[in-house]
């Protein structure tokens, strides 16, 4: 297949293991939407329309799957193609492959990197040896090694056993090798939601931990854990739950809202995520909405423009307003903490203190419903901390003022529901976050 330009081309973790950079070096925030069933339910027009979308609303990766569903590798695309010849996994179909060549190159096209699971949910492995997985492997990796693409293995579904253990490590292997070791290899387990580092953490062939919190009520907790665990990788929440997904709790009519999914979005982050995977529940399956059921009741098309969708970026602008690679999530931050999960606050800083203390020169704590914040100020560099809230909603920030860097002192949001505390060191002269501060306001 061709290959195109891309300004990202590859990816890899940073010296330091916890955060991801470009080929060159720059860092690369991973904000993907799950779109696992692009390849097999859309044509070319719609998948121009939904990646269009996604690149304009400042995503910076695609995750979807090569194939699954029920019936798995006979189920046709858009087109009426399965992805095998025969239902046979070590024979492709061109003509299907044909469109995920089209998926890949137009998403690189618009600065979209593409994660790829080889097997998508809803399969688990049913049909494949061994030989099959190399064989199919070898293919997908021969393939596209030269685009910008990374890969997922595990299917997410089922059990993980030894047997999925072994397949997975082959595959894992395989695409080490096929790629020469240019394109990075995250590993999705199959429990929802994942307790602890994942299997694949020690594992030769992953560069990348995705975690799931599914419907946890602690999503940070996963993060937390694995970002203590050794050897270290970069980590990130990459199946949480769905916008306008029906949940327990669910704020918006039964279902996830906007408000929930930043909350999962920033927690992670915050406890030491090096990005995140945004999902809609329409969108993931691309439900066409010509019928309303108990579980998806909008078209995608309209699902693409849901708010949380609008308002992730707002969270790559905040991480990118700041140096990037020395930030670490810091609970010491955070005095008197709520303990109800509801209100947990979630913070982080920069680990950059020029004269090697345990400091940092900005701060971020995210609180998920408006109430007092406080802070352990000794925490940061400096004799004197600049104070802004930022509106994950709207990429605003409101300017509070200068404090000396002195002890405890607490901060209360204005009427809404999440905010984040931003925290400066005055000397180092950092621009307002987002949009330019408003300073007529002050607390």
């Amino acid at each position: 297949m061709p290959t195109i330009a891309f300004h990202r081309s590859h990816f890899r973790a940073a010296p330091n293991g916890r955060h991801l950079i470009t080929g060159s070096g720059t860092p690369f925030f991973w904000l993907a939407d799950s779109a696992d069933a692009l390849v097999r339910r859309l044509d070319r027009a719609g998948t121009d329309l939904y990646l269009r979308t996604r690149a304009a609303q400042r995503f910076t990766i695609i995750q979807t799957a090569a194939f699954g569903g029920s019936d798995a590798l006979r189920h046709p695309n858009a087109y009426g193609l399965a992805p095998f010849e025969d239902g046979d996994p070590t024979r492709p179909n061109e003509g299907y492959f044909a469109h995920l060549d089209h998926v890949v190159l137009r998403a690189n096209a618009l600065g979209l990197a593409v994660a790829i699971q080889p097997i998508g949910a809803g399969f688990a492995l049913r049909g494949f040896s061994l030989t099959a997985v190399t064989a199919y492997t070898t293919f997908l990796a021969q393939r596209y090694r030269d685009q910008a693409v990374m890969w997922v293995v595990g299917s997410g579904d089922g059990a993980e056993g030894q047997e999925q253990r072994a397949l997975w490590t082959t595959m894992g292997t395989v695409l080490r090798s096929e790629t020469r070791a240019r394109q990075m290899i995250a590993y999705l387990p199959a429990v929802v939601p994942t307790y602890g580092a994942p299997w694949s953490q020690a594992q030769p062939w992953m560069d990348l931990a995705l975690h799931r919190s599914g419907l946890s009520s602690e999503p940070w907790s996963s993060i937390a854990t694995g970002y203590a665990t050794e050897p270290t990788r970069p980590l990130l929440d990459g199946d949480p739950g769905r916008e306008d997904q029906p949940a327990p709790g669910g704020e918006r009519d039964g279902r996830l809202s906007a408000h929930q999914e930043r909350m999962v979005a920033y927690w992670s982050v915050f406890a030491g995520a090096c990005g995140h995977t945004y999902a809609n529940h329409s969108v993931c399956s691309f439900h066409g909405g010509t019928s309303v059921d108990e579980q998806t009741r909008n078209a995608w098309q309209d699902a693409l423009h849901d708010p949380a969708a609008e308002q992730m970026h707002y969270l790559r602008q905040l991480l990118e307003s700041r140096p990037y690679h020395c930030r670490i999530p810091d609970q010491s931050l955070v005095a008197q903490a709520p303990t109800d999960p509801a209100r947990h606050q979630r913070a982080t800083r920069g680990d950059d203190d020029d004269f090697g203390g345990d400091r940092g020169s900005y701060a971020f704590i995210y609180t998920p419903v408006q109430q007092p914040v406080t802070v352990d100020l000794t925490r940061l560099t400096g004799s004197l901390v600049e104070a802004a809230w930022f509106d994950p909603r709207t990429g605003r920030s409101i300017w509070l003022g200068q404090f000396p860097v002195r002890g405890l002192r607490t901060f209360t949001p204005p009427g809404g529901d999440d905010w984040v505390l931003v925290l400066d060191d005055s000397a180092r002269n950092y621009q307002p976050v987002g949009h330019a501060a408003d300073r007529s306001m002050s607390y």
